[in-house]
């Protein structure tokens, strides 16, 4: 074998190296980058299904207040009715204690609806969150992978270190064999 032979032995175990290692950099990266992805969707589904979840209570909860609003409503206005005939009263009295029960029935169902409305925006805002959480996940991933991916060698870089390794190989060839 000449020095030759052992310089382009020497360089082509240098490229497969150097290719092998940017596989197995490249291998890992998309490895981490996809389990951090799924690891992502999965936090957020389960955050988004919490807070959908959440929003769908409120509305029933509300729902049901108004319901019992109305009843409480149909019932003091029964009661305003039997008082108007105990009373005798007529007119603007009559009037007056009828549509009183209608007013703070009306009056209730806005603090309902203003409650619910509140509760609903802070679901908006966790919903919001947590995209916000996804898409910064998202991106260290996408920063993690591209700095792992920086770590490859490059086509240049491969062919000079296996310059380099097939001149070291050859040299030393050349140095064992005394020539």
């Amino acid at each position: 074998m000449s020095p030759i032979v052992a310089g382009v032995f020497g360089a082509g175990l240098s490229l497969f190296g150097a290719a092998s290692r940017n596989a197995a950099i490249e291998k890992q990266a998309n490895e981490n980058w996809n389990a951090t992805l799924k690891n992502l969707g999965v936090q957020r589904g389960v955050s988004e299904n919490n807070l959908i979840f959440q929003g769908e209570e409120i509305n029933r909860e509300a729902a049901f207040n108004l319901l019992t609003l109305e009843q409480q409503r149909k019932g003091a206005e029964a009661q305003a009715v039997s008082d108007v005939t105990e009373r005798n009263a007529y007119g603007n009295t009559a009037a007056r204690l009828t549509n009183q029960a209608d007013m703070d029935a009306a009056m209730m169902a806005d603090n309902i609806a203003q409650g619910a409305d509140a509760a609903m925006m802070e679901v908006q805002s966790g919903l919001s969150n947590t995209m916000y959480q996804y898409n910064n996940g998202t991106y260290g991933a996408s920063q993690q992978r591209a700095n792992s991916m920086s770590q490859t060698s490059g086509g240049f870089e491969m062919l000079t270190g296996a310059a380099s390794s097939g001149l070291s190989f050859a040299s030393g060839y050349k140095s064992m064999m005394g020539t």
